[in-house]
């Protein structure tokens, strides 16, 4: 009987916006769960990313595992409510881990039926977990844990984070069906690639952003451990291209001049691609980046608006994201820029003003959403007043619907997303001709139906502002 099945519930059948862009990762989160567990119990990996959903149950059946691990996050919350239900059906004790379980207890213990919640980094706290159930030991003295107490969530001392990062083995890369994966990318885009850690946390804090896991903390492996990591992906497994999944890259300039130098001196070079912030880019960090194989950066630029990137408590300026850029193109690193929409506050002149910060930087590539609360954060207690109901919560990763009431909308950020989006795809393509006129055609036409739900949109609001400052007089005259 096996030990211990990882299950990954997130499949691509259920996503169709995921499908069209095709750019799938194993969860790197459970690699690293199940190099944990490897050298103490026996452990496989059930990978739905692609399989049909309705295969879970009875792949899960068909292992007879005694303890099941689950992952979610936000977007597989309903696949990961199945797995643990269909994990229980079959006789397992059930674990569940990532972000949503951590900020969703009662669902994930309650209606789900998960017995426990790993909270924040699991390696160690799983391997003790998983050892003590195995050897139908007590359980309450593990730390990281919550679990059902006279029907609600008690938690244990929480764990602190691993100081040594090092001291975690790698990933378990050989418990995925790698070949899928690239042959996957290699179909949609020429090239294969797979994701790695260099660091853990952000030392930041953006009121939108989430912490569960890492909480505040900052921690990165050492510069030889980043590389021996790329060597083996790039040597071993014949991965073409790496994502550095990190919340940031170039927090420390004395690492990253350390990793260059163990990179240049390993010829450890691959094309990589990596997030993040305008504020920690100069001349010195964009050229090791270039010289380590950096082709493209991603920047959490967010708005064009100055008084947008204050209330979001970014600590960046508009003037950071023109000189990150520039300083970008001109070292031949492509840039792509993430933008959100609708943050409180946000007025049309906001919007005006990243859209015309989107013309003048010309950007590669730009990643749009709308402003989304994650529950933990200073934004969701911002806005939790005004959400709506938890089943109408996003149901796919490129999903871009308001949840609160901003000043415009659903209909008016969907259309101005669309109109960025074509003039871009527009911008890169060959020199004007005639072919390209009905593309024009179709951005007028977007922008007159986003003109008329505009029109509507202020008409309401003024409105109810006008109604507000007359309140009073009515009160009065009752």
């Amino acid at each position: 009987m096996l030990d211990v099945l990882l299950v990954s519930p997130y499949s691509l059948a259920q996503d169709p916006l995921e499908q069209k862009l095709m750019k799938p990762y194993p969860a790197l989160g459970l690699l690293y769960v199940a190099a944990a567990l490897k050298p103490h119990f026996s452990v496989e990996i059930l990978d739905m990313t692609f399989r049909q959903p309705e295969e879970m149950g009875n792949l899960i059946l068909a292992k007879k595992p005694r303890i099941v691990g689950v992952h979610a996050n936000i977007v597989c919350r309903e696949a990961a409510g199945e797995a643990i239900q269909q994990a229980k059906a079959a006789g397992a004790t059930v674990i569940a881990g990532g972000p949503d379980p951590s900020t969703y207890q009662e669902l994930y213990l309650g209606k789900f039926g998960a017995d426990y919640l790993v909270q924040g980094e699991a390696e160690i706290t799983i391997q003790e977990l998983v050892g003590a159930i195995l050897a139908g030991l007590p359980t309450n003295e593990i730390a990281g844990l919550v679990y059902l107490e006279k029907g609600k969530p008690h938690s244990s001392p929480a764990r602190p984070p691993v100081k040594d990062l090092d001291s975690l083995p790698m990933p378990a890369w050989d418990l995925v069906n790698l070949a899928e994966y690239f042959a996957a990318w290699r179909k949609r885009w020429g090239y294969s690639s797979l994701h790695i850690m260099t660091s853990r946390g952000c030392p930041f804090s953006c009121n939108w952003c989430s912490k569960e896991i890492f909480a505040r903390s900052f921690r990165q492996h050492s510069p030889e451990r980043v590389v021996d990591e790329m060597l083996l992906l790039r040597d071993h497994y014949g991965v073409d291209r790496l994502w550095l999944a990190d919340d940031i890259v170039g927090t420390n300039k004395k690492w990253m001049a350390k990793w260059h130098a163990e990179v240049m001196q390993r010829k450890a070079q691959i094309p990589f691609e990596c997030l993040t912030r305008v504020d920690l880019i100069n001349p010195t960090v964009i050229k090791q980046l270039k010289e380590v194989g950096c082709w493209k950066i991603y920047y959490g630029a967010e708005s064009g608006s100055q008084k947008v990137l204050d209330a979001m408590n970014k600590e960046t300026k508009v003037a950071e994201i023109y000189e990150a850029t520039r300083l970008t193109k001109a070292t031949g690193i492509q840039v792509g820029l993430f933008i959100m929409f609708g943050y409180p506050g946000e007025t049309l002149a906001d919007v005006r003003q990243t859209e015309k910060m989107l013309a003048d930087l010309k950007p590669d590539t730009a990643g749009f959403s709308v402003a989304y609360p994650l529950k933990g954060t200073v934004f969701y207690e911002q806005v939790k007043a005004e959400l709506a109901p938890q089943q109408q919560q996003w149901s796919s990763t490129n999903e871009n619907r308001l949840l609160f009431k901003a000043r415009y909308p659903n209909k008016f950020y969907n259309l101005t997303i669309r109109i960025l989006q074509k003039k871009i795809a527009l911008r890169q393509r060959k020199p004007f001709n005639f072919t390209r006129l009905p593309d024009f055609a179709k951005i007028g036409v977007l922008e007159i139906m986003r003109y008329r739900f505009l029109q509507k949109s202020e008409k309401a609001h003024n409105q109810k502002a006008s109604n507000k400052l007359t309140a009073p007089e009515e009160t009065k005259a009752l």
